[in-house]
């Protein structure tokens, strides 16, 4: 299903931010293969280990994020998310950005073009129960 809705790559790179979650949360990464799909050298997550991964991180500090992550968010994309941007679907139309400098993190809505700015199905219902109000 993740596989069928989003590009391959898509899924590959958000692995990684999964991945890094968990482990920085400090729980044990449960072992996943990400199959190779079609021609090409790109890989996925199959349907079943999407349900394993949230089997997995159900109720856990990381979920909210690992979600997002697999409806495909960039990071700084999660961290500019405010709960007004959700509703039927996820509206993505700015990111954050950490300003070294003053070593904070800044809102920056124009890094997003028409093409770049996004609404984004929710296909992972459990999104809804567990959004902040």
């Amino acid at each position: 299903m993740l596989a069928d809705k989003h590009k391959p790559s898509t899924v590959k790179n958000y692995w990684t931010l999964i991945k890094s979650s968990l482990e920085y949360a400090g729980y044990n990464v449960p072992v996943v293969s990400i199959p190779k799909v079609g021609k090409s050298e790109e890989k996925a997550l199959s349907f079943d280990e999407v349900k394993k991964l949230l089997a997995f991180v159900y109720g856990k500090k990381v979920e909210l994020p690992i979600i997002l992550g697999l409806h495909s968010l960039r990071a700084g994309e999660m961290m500019a998310l405010e709960r007004e941007d959700i509703d039927d679907c996820i509206h993505v139309t700015k990111n954050r950005i950490h300003d070294d400098a003053t070593n904070t993190f800044r809102i920056l809505p124009w890094t997003k073009t028409d093409k770049s700015c996004r609404n984004i199905q929710i296909f992972i219902p459990r999104l809804f129960e567990i959004l902040p109000d």
